[in-house]
């Protein structure tokens, strides 16, 4: 019998007691501000995030992330 995994990307912001409870895999996802990237989660806090928001230009595109 095949095993089962949840897997999830980091835009559904579970929380981190569920992540380990449930043995959730979380993939962060890819932004792009202007010519830097940024992963989810994985670096910029999320309070500098919405900073660089504010002072952005143009909005932030992201990527899906890879296989």
């Amino acid at each position: 019998m095949a095993a089962v995994a949840i897997l999830t990307d980091s835009t559904a912001c579970i929380p981190q007691d569920m992540v380990s409870r449930y043995g959730i895999h979380v993939i962060p996802m890819t932004y792009v501000f202007e010519d830097r990237v940024y992963q989810d989660q994985a670096g910029a806090p999320l309070a500098e995030f919405y900073r660089t928001l504010r002072q952005a230009d143009r909005p932030p595109t992201t990527a899906p992330p890879t296989p």
